[in-house]
């Protein structure tokens, strides 16, 4: 399956699926955040914050609730526990904008290729889902995802 992210000054980024019905939002509180929400079609929100003594780590809440955590391993990857599964994301090759979301069987889950869009000032995502595997209409999934390329992205300087 394919979906599109459209995103609006790099704060707010909104979810479509192929029918170009959106499915949820990402939006940042600030420009420069580690906070944002996402809310989804039916109006259910999450929160996704740093956490732990160091912000090493961040959250994904439903209102007090964890329901997924990430952070960076030393591989440059960022290590993400969701429903009680366990990913790998990473940006595929040095420049291009892409990425990957893999599985514990190191199974491609997501692949996601960004291309920026002037007219907004903001990146615009196009990601490919692997219909083989329940993660494939995820949508907290795969705005958690998109929150991981924006701060990927803001860890190593914005180069895509």
């Amino acid at each position: 399956m394919q979906f599109h992210v459209k995103g609006s000054i790099k704060r707010h980024f909104e979810l479509f699926n192929s029918n170009e019905t959106s499915l949820g939002q990402l939006n940042y509180e600030h420009w420069i955040s580690n906070k944002c929400m996402i809310k989804l079609h039916n109006d259910v929100t999450y929160s996704i914050a740093s956490s732990g003594m160091w912000q090493s780590k961040l959250e994904v809440k439903q209102e007090n609730t964890v329901i997924g955590q990430f952070k960076f391993n030393w591989n440059g990857q960022i290590v993400i526990e969701m429903d009680h599964n366990h990913y790998i994301f990473q940006r595929v090759g040095f420049f291009g904008g892409q990425y990957s979301l893999k599985n514990e069987q190191n199974i491609e889950l997501f692949h996601i290729k960004a291309n920026f869009d002037f007219s907004s000032f903001s990146f615009n995502f196009t990601i490919e889902t692997n219909d083989q595997y329940t993660e494939k209409d995820n949508v907290i999934l795969m705005l958690t995802v998109i929150y991981c390329v924006n701060h990927m992205n803001a860890m190593h300087g914005g180069s895509m």
